[in-house]
């Protein structure tokens, strides 16, 4: 591995924006959930938005990993 580095990605631009997305249930994630934890989950997301706890934009975490030969590498970048 020749680098790893923590990104950050846009999800939402807020919170609304957020809820409206989760509620088409189109992330694989949540198609696996049953009816019922869903519909508690949308409940739970839907509060936090109208009390402003969700903060904007939505962020999310990512792993940024990149593979590659190292030796190979350094002959690119020093040119050699």
């Amino acid at each position: 591995m020749l680098l790893h580095d923590k990104v950050h990605q846009v999800v939402a631009p807020d919170g609304w924006a957020l809820l409206e997305r989760t509620k088409l249930r189109a992330d694989s994630v949540l198609a696996r959930l049953g009816d019922a934890a869903f519909a508690t989950g949308i409940a739970a997301l839907t509060r936090a938005v109208q009390e402003g706890e969700v903060a904007a934009p939505v962020l999310e975490n990512l792993d940024l990993l990149v593979f590659g030969n190292l030796k190979k590498s350094k002959q690119l970048l020093v040119g050699g």
